[in-house]
Parts: structure tokens; C-alpha cells; sequence
């Protein structure tokens, strides 16, 4: 049997995997490719459209021949991948900028909770301190 891969043209007989065959030869193609009844060349397959597949909102699906999938889904203008959907940008922005602007705030009065406090309890030890004597070595006196 002669290998009709090797001794001719290869890529006359086939655009990609050329496989011989007992008094002959036959053509493949890499995953996501397919070819025609007839023809020896690969034609790639629209796998978004075989599959059927949805992306969900926001995204669209675009073929991917070289993952495993075969496809993949693209985030529209003006959003982003947010694990398995798409989420707006400009959504993410807010709600991070509503989260720091929270917790700043927060901070902001639990630190003036204990300002706060501190002077209370400073001024409270003064006001003991001045009813014994003890600041100015004076005391009090009661009628």
C-alpha cells in the first residue's frame, strides 16, 4: 500500500490531517472543523449557532476554536465578567464607591463615639477631682 500523504503533495490532498488508508487516504480535521461532503478542506464550525448557545444577558457568543468549548461569551460595551454573567461597569464602580463611602462613614463615628467618651470621662474625673480638693490642695467645705 502506498502512504498517499507522504509520497504526494500533502497539502494538495489535504488542508490539515491526512490520514492514510488501505489504497487510499482520507482527510480530518482538528476538533471544531468539519468538512464537506466531497471536498477535502476543513471549514470551520459555527459553534454558536450548532450549539444553540445562550450567554445570558448582556453578553453575546463568540466561536472560540481553540478552547475546549468551542466558544466563548464576550461581555457587551460597557460591562464586565463577573464570574459566570455579566455585570455593568458602572454598576461595580457605584457599589464600590457606596462601600468605602459606608465604612468611612462608620469609622468616622465610632471614632467620634470614643472622642467623645474620652472627654466625658475626663471631664467627670476633673469635676471629681475638684469636689475632694485634690487639684488645688483646696477643699470643699459643707454648711
Amino acid at each position: 500500500d502506498i502512504d498517499e500523504c507522504v509520497t504526494t503533495n500533502r497539502s494538495a490532498l489535504c488542508q490539515n490531517i491526512c490520514t492514510n488508508t488501505l489504497g487510499g487516504y482520507s482527510c480530518t480535521c482538528p476538533r471544531w472543523y468539519y468538512i464537506e461532503v466531497g471536498e477535502d478542506n476543513c471549514t470551520a464550525l459555527d459553534v454558536c449557532t450548532v450549539l444553540a448557545v445562550s450567554c445570558g444577558s448582556h453578553s453575546s457568543c463568540v466561536n472560540s476554536l481553540d478552547s475546549e468549548e468551542g466558544y466563548s461569551c464576550v461581555c457587551d460595551s460597557g460591562y464586565r465578567q463577573d464570574g459566570n454573567s455579566c455585570s455593568s461597569a458602572a454598576l461595580v464602580h457605584i457599589t464600590w464607591v457606596i462601600t468605602l463611602v459606608l465604612a468611612t462613614t462608620i469609622i468616622f463615628v465610632i471614632g467620634c463615639f470614643f472622642v467623645a467618651r474620652h472627654k466625658y470621662l475626663k471631664n467627670k474625673r476633673n469635676e471629681e477631682r475638684m469636689m475632694k480638693g485634690d487639684d488645688m490642695g483646696m477643699s470643699v467645705l459643707v454648711d
